[in-house]
């Protein structure tokens, strides 16, 4: 049986997340998704001794996550970018700091059932570009990508991304739908016992 492949995107949903106490909170889903893009990047050491390679040492160097959506409101993208607002409008200034933020998506594949499910953490994103362009005779669409660096979570596992298939043979329930209203931290546990649909 040829193997599924990812066809769509949806549901990406955002947190605000905590160190100190390792959570997240203001959670919320941001409409328009257009597209995702994650880069996992691993670094690799070899170590010699007498004459011959001895150990090979693997590393992640930086996990590269970025987004793209037809707009954000004010609101979004102060909480993405840590700017300050008032009555619907946005300042930013030379003392802002971006916060740590989580998310979390699902991806359709090609049986058109089943899905793949991301949770990226403790992201500090970069200021979008906004490109705008005069109204001519057909209306083009503009659109806003949105880069940045997810870090370890700041816990022991030092987890900083989960995937999750639905049609895997023992994927369960109750954890794939926490994606869609959480940011998952860890992986399920033996206790989780609602076997998913396809």
């Amino acid at each position: 049986m040829s193997k599924k492949f990812q066809i769509g995107v949806k549901d990406l949903h955002c947190g605000l997340y905590d160190e100190g106490t390792n959570t997240y909170t203001d959670i919320e889903k941001i409409e328009g998704l257009k597209s995702t893009k994650l880069t996992i990047n691993r670094g690799q050491e070899v170590f010699y001794s007498d004459d011959t390679a001895s150990q090979v040492v693997n590393y992640l160097e930086s996990v590269e996550v970025e987004f793209e959506v037809s707009n954000l409101s004010i609101e979004e993208r102060a909480k993405l970018l840590g700017y300050a607002t008032s009555k619907g409008a946005l300042a930013v200034t030379a003392n802002d700091k971006a916060p740590a933020v989580g998310i979390a998506f699902r991806s359709l594949k090609s049986d058109n059932q089943s899905y793949r499910y991301f949770a990226i953490h403790n992201i500090t994103f970069k200021d979008p570009e906004d490109t705008l362009t005069t109204r001519e005779d057909g209306i083009e669409e503009t659109v806003l990508v949105i880069t940045g660096i997810a870090t370890p979570l700041n816990d022991a596992k030092q987890t900083v991304v989960i995937m999750a298939d639905s049609d895997a043979t023992d994927a369960d329930a109750t954890y794939l739908g926490s994606f869609l209203t959480e940011i998952p931290m860890e992986l399920p546990t033996a206790t989780m016992s609602v076997k998913a649909g396809k």
